[in-house]
């Protein structure tokens, strides 16, 4: 339409656009005539037909992820699902393995994590069992230290985020999982923000679980899965019909499994490497124009977390996170969405509270600093012109 704005989408660390040849591969599976809508779990043709096609995803999924054993990958309806599957059914099944003889169960993770695994963890204490958060340093990033000290007897599980949503900074989470196992404990990670962002493999990492999902990486929504070494203890969350041999009931979302080993395949696949550093020239030129003095005077923005130019490993390449000394974030979002761009104040999750990010206040920012954020991602579809032009109306 004539005089309309363009609207520019600069919020892909909250969703992403779902990509056409993702689209194309689930359609077969939304309810055609031809038997593609059958429950996977049923032995008649129909059903063996959809359950031969999540399978096939099943097995995608973990070659992607250098997991060996395709049935350590459980689908679930999302991260948040993912995450306290984790949490919850590790902690309780290893306390009810081992009782309280050490004490009463012990679960450590990071407090600038995901509300899915923060909530979790604190749902715990209702099943009798303590809960330390420990906080990142100003940097953004959990010191392998500072978990060691946090660990106890009784702690059955630590859980830290391998990249942080918000501020893109990715952990050590190797060696942030070989201090947890030193102890005897299990390591869950929320890899949600880094699968197809950063190199991510199971058996490099070491961890025992890993949370991710679709609508990250241009996939559907609604489709998550979980990563469960078959060596970690687990209690179901969800009771029904025995899915997912018995970790997950539920009946599959066939369209939507397709659907998220074709967008791992795009993500995760030779190009992975070219398009992380195409989004990391991007991120940094953006920085350059975004932190600029404009003539003579302050920057326009600074930095919430130091980001090395160049650095696609231990910053997210496709995000920056921006603090302003005159505007509040609400403001920002409002103003730039009257321009045609879509950007975050942070976590998509906790945005519509108003409340200053705990991620924010994590790495010792104040409520004021805080409720100044602004959090620039892209992805796939996004231009250097794009960049641009939202530099400009900053």
């Amino acid at each position: 339409m004539t005089g309309e704005t363009r609207r520019i989408y600069l919020d892909y660390a909250a969703t992403t656009p779902l990509d056409e040849r993702v689209l194309e591969a689930m359609l077969p599976f939304l309810g055609g005539p031809d038997g593609s809508f059958g429950n996977a779990s049923a032995l008649y043709a129909e059903g063996k037909a959809v359950h031969a096609a999540v399978e096939e995803a099943r097995r995608t999924i973990a070659s992607h992820l250098g997991v060996r054993d395709p049935y350590e990958i459980i689908f679930t309806s999302g991260g948040t699902e993912s995450d306290n599957m984790a949490v919850r059914g590790i902690a309780l099944a290893v306390r009810s393995r081992v009782g309280r003889s050490k004490g009463p169960g012990h679960v450590v993770c990071s407090s600038f994590e995901h509300k899915a695994v923060l909530e979790a963890v604190r749902s715990l204490k209702s099943d009798g069992f303590e809960v330390t958060f420990i906080d990142p340093d100003p940097e953004g990033f959990v010191v392998p230290n500072a978990l060691e000290a946090a660990l106890r007897p009784d702690t059955v599980l630590a859980s830290i985020m391998l990249a942080n949503n918000e501020v893109g900074t990715v952990q050590p989470i190797r060696e942030l999982a070989e201090v947890v196992h030193a102890h005897g404990a299990l390591f869950h990670t929320d890899a949600v923000a880094a699968v197809g962002k950063v190199p991510v493999d199971v058996s490099e990492l070491g961890v025992d679980a890993l949370s991710f999902t679709a609508h990250k990486i241009c996939g559907p929504k609604g489709t998550g899965a979980l990563y469960l070494s078959k060596k970690a203890p687990f209690a179901p969350i969800q009771h029904g019909g025995g899915q997912e041999r018995g970790k997950r009931s539920g009946t599959y979302d066939t369209a939507g499994i397709v659907g998220f080993a074709r967008a791992i395949e795009f993500a995760c696949g030779d190009d992975m490497a070219a398009e992380a550093e195409r989004l990391c020239q991007l991120r940094d030129a953006f920085i350059a124009r975004a932190t600029a003095t404009v003539g003579g005077g302050c920057p326009v923005a600074r930095l919430a977390t130091t980001v090395p130019a160049g650095d696609c490993m231990r910053h997210l390449p496709g995000l920056v996170p921006l603090l302003f000394d005159d505007r509040y974030s609400e403001d920002m979002v409002m103003e730039l969405d009257l321009k045609g761009f879509a950007v975050s104040g942070g976590s998509a999750c906790t945005a519509s509270q108003a409340k200053p990010s705990n991620v924010l206040k994590s790495m010792g920012l104040d409520d004021e600093e805080a409720s100044r954020f602004l959090r620039i991602s892209f992805g796939r579809f996004t231009t250097a012109a794009d960049l641009e032009a939202l530099s400009d109306a900053l």
